[in-house]
């Protein structure tokens, strides 16, 4: 087992935080104290029916049907009545797939729909407890887990996810896969905001003579997004953006109190891991990391190091692209 100093390169902007609930391998030492049907009204050919519902947070939202969509005020089988049709709700149709983005409050929003959920992803305001979800979900008239809602229908569909995040410089990338690729307006990156995401006319796919398929974009502080077939067998870039790839592994959050030590092992897949410590009067004290900055633990490394903290918060999800060592990080430029 290698220890490793956390370095420029081991620093994650934004943690994957999307995805089915699995266990994460991560062992926490230091005091460990916890680790944290029937629709009512159909409507032509779209027998499906989907119902996100406010929970008094301000939450946007985003999601892919493989089909058609459109809106309703019909609750379906839920009891729900404070459903309305929003302006700021959009759907977009494109030639394989149909994107929804909205967003809601208190109130409910409403949808009938065709085919298969390719994902779903929601945002809340950047203010809000991360443990409130600020949203129920119903497929059907049957309440949903938002956070796994089309996770099955993706890994039919895909089943691979790539998404590459702008860091404020504008930063040409590449990228081979061995199989086809869509663009998509899915984010299954829950701490990446959903409208960040958008088409580009500078980014295109490109069959190569010898098999597989060319990914060339740009971007600034935006996002984009695609799904695909097969393996990704590289990934180049002129400059900073975060690599989300496949972020199936939630957040895990754990607590260790009045440690004079922390010590973090990964014994699974690769893993962003953000440390927080408090003293006395919840001050944070940084002896290991800054406040916030998310640090690179691939399988089998410990990070080790002094924490005389009253409390200590450890959250942990996937890395978003392990193979090609995280984050595709120019140092020359």
């Amino acid at each position: 087992m290698d220890s490793i100093t956390p370095t420029r390169r081991d620093v994650l902007q934004t943690l994957a935080a999307s995805g089915a609930l699995l266990g994460t391998g991560l062992t926490v030492t230091g005091g460990l104290t916890g680790a944290t049907g029937s629709v009512a009204a159909q409507t032509g050919d779209l027998p499906n029916h989907l119902l996100i519902v406010g929970r008094g947070v301000r939450t946007r939202y985003t999601f892919t049907i493989q089909g058609a969509v459109e809106k309703t005020t019909d609750p379906g089988d839920t009891g729900v009545s404070r459903v309305s049709i929003n302006a700021n709700d959009t759907i977009t149709t494109g030639p394989l797939q149909t994107w929804v983005r909205g967003s809601t409050i208190e109130w409910a929003d409403a949808y009938y729909f065709s085919g298969a959920i390719l994902g779903f992803s929601y945002h809340p305001t950047p203010d809000t407890d991360s443990s409130h979800p600020g949203i129920d979900v119903y497929v059907d008239g049957e309440p949903v887990d938002p956070d796994t809602l089309g996770f099955d229908d993706l890994a039919g569909y895909g089943p691979n996810y790539a998404l590459v995040v702008g860091d404020g410089e504008l930063v040409d990338y590449e990228f081979t896969t061995t199989g086809w690729v869509r663009r998509t307006l899915l984010n299954l990156a829950r701490d990446v905001d959903p409208d960040r995401i958008s088409f580009n006319a500078n980014d295109a796919i490109e069959s190569l003579p010898g098999g597989g398929f060319r990914v060339t974009g740009r971007t600034r502080s935006w996002a984009d997004a695609y799904v695909f077939e097969g393996e990704m067998t590289s990934f180049t870039t002129d400059g900073p953006v975060t690599l989300y790839r496949n972020p199936e592994v939630p957040n895990v959050r754990a607590e260790a109190t009045d440690c004079n030590e922390i010590s973090l092992t990964n014994e699974s897949d690769a893993l962003a891991v953000r440390v927080t410590m408090f003293g006395e009067e919840d001050d944070p004290l940084n002896p290991i990391f800054t406040d916030g900055v998310i640090v690179t633990l691939l399988p089998g490394q410990t990070v080790t190091g002094p924490a005389p903290a009253t409390r200590i918060d450890v959250e942990a999800g996937a890395l978003p692209y392990p193979e090609f060592g995280g984050p595709q990080e120019d140092e020359a430029g």
